[in-house]
């Protein structure tokens, strides 16, 4: 069974405070401008990709994320639960 979703971008940082590397993942957002584990405002995300969520009946919520620079929000499609055979 398909399910209808909403793509949005992902950005990718490493923070230089912290030293973790993060990927963004937030519906309707602009970039991140901070670091969410310390704070540290002085990053540098870059868009690495895209992402969509949904609901799968059986296995609750689902995050499809593609990790191209390629692909745009708009890209995406009705997306396959990746658990299911359906």
């Amino acid at each position: 069974m398909m399910t209808p979703v909403e793509g949005h971008a992902t950005y990718k940082f490493r923070c230089p405070e912290c030293n973790w590397s993060q990927i963004i993942a937030t519906a309707a957002a602009p970039p991140a401008n901070q670091c969410s584990w310390c704070g540290w405002t002085e990053i540098a995300p870059i868009k690495i990709g895209a992402f969509a969520s949904f609901n799968c009946d059986k296995h609750g919520l689902v995050t499809c994320i593609v990790e191209d620079e390629g692909i745009s929000s708009d890209d995406f499609m009705d997306l396959f639960c990746p658990h299911c055979n359906d």
